[in-house]
Order: structure tokens, then C-alpha cells, then sequence
């Protein structure tokens, strides 16, 4: 008896161990996607401003998302 109790206790700790680690890489990834939407949405809210001043002629201006994304 005391055997199978052991064995079942093993289990258990090793998938709570996996499901740690688990949660922790989707911790992870779910910080990451925030910051790509954060700078997406700074990215549109760049890109609205500029429309939405008629004064901009936009020809004269250059937005170089590619050079500020790795800022």
C-alpha cells in the first residue's frame, strides 16, 4: 500500500512540476504579446495622428517602423 501511495505521489509532483513550467512559458509568451500590441497600438496611434492632420502633407513625412521597433 504504502508503495502505490508513493508512486501515485510521485506522479502528482512531477505534473505539478509540468504545469509550473507550463504557466510560467505562458506567462511569458502572454508579457511578450503585450508589448508587440503596446507597440502596434502606439504604431496606429502614430499613423492616426498623422491622417488626421490635413496640415501634414504626408509625401513629407517618413515613418520608419522598423528603426523604432527595435528601439
Amino acid at each position: 500500500m504504502n508503495t502505490k501511495l508513493q508512486a501515485r505521489l510521485d506522479v502528482l509532483q512531477s505534473e505539478f512540476e509540468k504545469g509550473k513550467t507550463r504557466l510560467n512559458e505562458l506567462q511569458s509568451e502572454q508579457n511578450e504579446l503585450q508589448e508587440t500590441m503596446l507597440r502596434i497600438q502606439g504604431a496606429i496611434t502614430v499613423l492616426q495622428e498623422l491622417l488626421a492632420d490635413p496640415a501634414d502633407d504626408p509625401q513629407d513625412t517618413v515613418v520608419d517602423l522598423d528603426q523604432h521597433r527595435q528601439a
